[in-house]
């Protein structure tokens, strides 16, 4: 690639002659195309050098994940105890060793390292132990490499994840800081650490502290886009989302609703779309919060949330890990996750309608490994998650993050989201985020089917039903509606037995195209409480749960999807059902 002409900066850092290029523009960092990790990926990373040596080059290249806010957590030699890849996973991602780092300044600070950011610690159940350090980091870029000195580090010597039977295992891959409000400076007892944003623009080297990400798919063979000082517009498509960061500094946008959908081609549903699949919280007046957070893996929504959307997929439920794995031999999963069905995402959006991500069902086609199974899993990443304890909020991590791009302007408090494109999107198309943006630009939101059609099979109405068919025989029905008087099982057997014995050829006719409309109508009703640890799995996800009670309708508009209680009631004037959640005042 020829690359033009640019000023350059020269200054000394600790030894080393650094480079930076004024007025370069954002800067794309380069992705590490060769490995992903999981063990419930597979996830993309970027490869960062850590440290110096006595030659001054980086001591060593450590593979993160883009994430968080402030510091890096980065884990170090002391996580594995000495141990290879084989019983230490995290050794294949790089450890740090700050002990030997030239460039390392310990005891920066008081108190202990995180372990967690934008509230992770309430998704993920998290134990560790972390030291707070600076040091110098390498990251590449289109300009070439770029160092941040003192740049802010949680060196992380344990971090384990508590699965629901109780059991522990190490995260294998550290996370890279993607910034910090106002000028990106983190205040220390004795100095300030750096953040590379804050660095990058405290130096004119980009014109904003800021970032836009699109972590892509590493199953797809799809690089992600990390660019600080701008974004990938190619990364953005249609309707742009943009939002006031929380009162932590986190992105936390108001769901609406949840969806299941078909792009084009027969739906495997049954139906073209499936809505109001979301069970909210009654504290948050008829929204249900969500944190983007792309430290954590799954789909964290209430089990009510996530057992509606399982009862049309043929999953099942797994209690001693709390996730739902794929039947793959179940021919209605290979018709979803190839075809170009997609699990819809509607948030409010401030003054411009309503912003819908859809996140196509390839990349909820995951793979669990070693050590959260024995073998590896094909699985869904719904896991079931009680908002109400904790923080009140839902967590959409890198599952969702496939297919959504994101950004912030730390210095405005403003972030961005929007859709993101599929594996086969074209070249980059970098912008600027300037120091006062609140808005940034898309492509159009017809790319979203484009760079998706060569990776999905539309399926015909034929070879739905037959597939439909089939699965009827060999796993729980998932029904698009369900009867007001049992939310959960469908007609009564005796009453199914009277029609087929007492009713002519002609009524059953009319009597099943009327049950038609009716179900086309309806949506999931899966009113439901989480079972205890270490049951059986099962085929039918309400097998665990039980049915809660039912509590008054307020008045709502025609548009708007309430659930605030337990039970299913019914949306005032509407004759349709909406969920309630029971809260008990936990929040």
């Amino acid at each position: 690639m020829t690359m033009r002409s640019l000023p350059l900066l020269f200054f000394a850092v600790a030894g080393r002659i650094s480079l930076i290029a004024a007025d370069l523009g954002p800067y794309n960092v380069v992705w590490n195309t060769t490995h992903s990790y999981g063990p419930d990926g597979p996830w993309n990373v970027v490869t960062v050098g850590v440290g110096s040596n006595s030659n001054n080059e980086p001591l060593s290249y450590i593979d993160l994940y883009p994430g968080g806010i402030w510091e890096s957590m980065i884990n170090t030699q002391a996580f594995c105890g000495g141990n290879d890849s084989v019983s230490c996973p995290a050794a294949s991602a790089g450890l740090y060793d700050y002990e030997h780092s030239s460039t390392a300044i310990q005891n920066v600070s008081s108190s202990v390292g995180l372990i967690w950011q934008w509230n992770s610690q309430d998704a993920l159940n998290l134990s560790g132990i972390a030291k707070d350090v600076v040091d110098t980091m390498v990251l590449s870029t289109q300009f070439g490499p770029f160092t941040i000195t003192n740049s802010t580090i949680s060196a992380v010597d344990v971090s384990q994840i508590e699965l629901p039977d109780g059991t522990n295992y190490s995260i294998e891959v550290g996370t890279l800081s993607l910034g910090a409000p106002g000028n990106g400076l983190q205040p220390f007892e004795d100095l300030e650490g750096q953040t590379i944003p804050g660095q990058l623009a405290n130096e004119d080297a980009i014109s904003s502290n800021s970032f836009g990400l699109h972590i892509g798919s590493a199953s797809l063979k799809q690089a992600g886009s990390l660019t600080y000082g701008g974004y990938d517009q190619s990364r953005v498509l249609g309707e742009v989302g943009a939002f006031d960061l929380g009162s932590g500094n986190e992105m936390l946008p108001s769901l609406l609703d949840i969806e299941l959908g078909v792009e084009n081609g027969t739906s495997p549903f049954g139906a073209d779309v499936v809505s109001r699949l979301l069970w909210l919280n009654e504290s948050f007046n008829g929204v249900q919060p969500a944190v983007i957070n792309p430290i954590v893996p799954y789909l964290f929504m209430s089990p009510q949330t996530c057992a509606a959307i399982a009862q049309n997929l043929p999953v099942t439920f797994q209690p001693n890990i709390g996730l739902y794995t794929w039947n793959t031999t179940d021919p209605q999963y290979r018709s979803i996750v190839s075809s170009p069905s997609y699990l819809a995402f509607v948030f409010q959006n401030s003054g411009a309608g309503n912003l819908t991500i859809k996140v196509p069902f390839q990349l909820l086609n995951l793979t669990l490994e070693p050590p959260i199974v024995s073998s590896p899993q094909q699985y869904f990443p719904c896991r079931p998650f009680h908002a109400n304890e904790g923080s009140g909020n839902y967590f959409l991590g890198r599952a969702f993050l496939q297919a959504a791009f994101i950004g912030i302007n730390w210095g405005n408090h403003k972030w961005f989201m929007a859709q993101a494109p599929g594996p086969s999107v074209g070249a980059a198309d970098t912008q600027e985020i300037g120091p006062n943006d609140t808005s940034i630009n898309s492509d159009a939101i017809s790319n979203f089917a484009a760079t998706w059609s060569k990776d999905w099979t539309p399926l015909s109405q034929s070879s739905n039903s037959s597939s439909n068919n089939t699965s009827s025989n060999n796993a729980s029905p998932k029904s698009i509606g369900t009867p007001k008087s049992n939310p959960s099982k469908g007609l009564p057997s005796n009453a199914k037995a009277g029609i087929g014995i007492g009713v002519s050829v002609g009524a059953l006719a009319i009597a099943g195209f009327a049950l038609f409309v009716y179900l086309r109508r309806r949506k999931i009703v899966a009113p439901i409480q989480e079972n205890g640890r270490g049951a059986e799995s099962t085929t039918d996800p309400n097998a665990v749960y039980e049915k809660e009670e039912t509590r008054p309708v307020p008045e709502f508009g025609h548009d708007d999807v309430f659930e605030s209680g337990g039970g299913v009631t019914y949306e005032a004037d509407s004759g349709e059902p909406f969920h309630e959640l029971e809260t008990n005042g936990r929040l």
